[in-house]
């Protein structure tokens, strides 16, 4: 297998990086730019939060981009889904921590929850997510918690489809504006 190969132009110019190469997407198919997804995003006051949660929505933003535009199919297909799903999970799981230890700062209760499913229900209690946005986020958790191949009895081409993407895609959405 073909390793990695990066064009270091400048070490203080990180963008002239690769600058050799073919970009997949022209200039005006670019995402929008992290301050943009931050934002979107300003009830994280948590500015490296913030930032990492900006980098994650214009990576993504990125996967659709390069999904629309060209051909994948089953394995390569999957895979790039496999990876948006994750990538959805951690921002919502990432925000959804943050919420929940903010306010649990807020009621004395810091420290207390020993899972994410119990930082799940206090945030379904306390009004930060709706019952539906937390099965999402738990059903997520799952599908992220079994990601490993040994575990997958099915295909993956067969697991991870455009229809769940485009749900949790949705989702994050709904979620994004439901805490703002």
């Amino acid at each position: 297998m073909n390793l990695l190969v990066k064009n270091v132009v400048d070490v203080d110019e990180p963008r002239k990086d690769n600058a050799d190469k073919i970009s997949p997407l022209d200039k005006e198919e670019h995402p929008r730019t992290a301050n943009e997804y931050k934002d979107d995003w300003a009830f994280i006051k948590e500015d490296k939060l913030r930032q990492n949660i900006a980098y994650a929505l214009q990576y993504l933003e990125w996967q659709i981009k390069l999904y629309n535009k060209y051909r994948m199919y089953l394995t390569v297909e999957a895979h790039h889904f496999k990876g948006m799903i994750l990538n959805i999970a951690s921002i919502m799981e990432a925000a959804t921590t943050y919420m929940v230890n903010e306010m649990a700062k807020k009621s004395g209760s810091a420290g207390a929850f020993r899972s994410f499913g119990e930082h799940v229900r206090f945030a379904v209690d306390a009004g930060i997510l709706t019952p539906v946005l937390a099965r999402t986020i738990n059903e997520l958790r799952r599908v992220r918690n079994n990601v490993h191949l040994y575990g997958i009895i099915e295909r993956e081409y067969e697991l991870y489809t455009i229809e769940k993407v485009n749900d949790y895609l949705r989702a994050l959405d709904d979620f994004r504006v439901h805490l703002s």
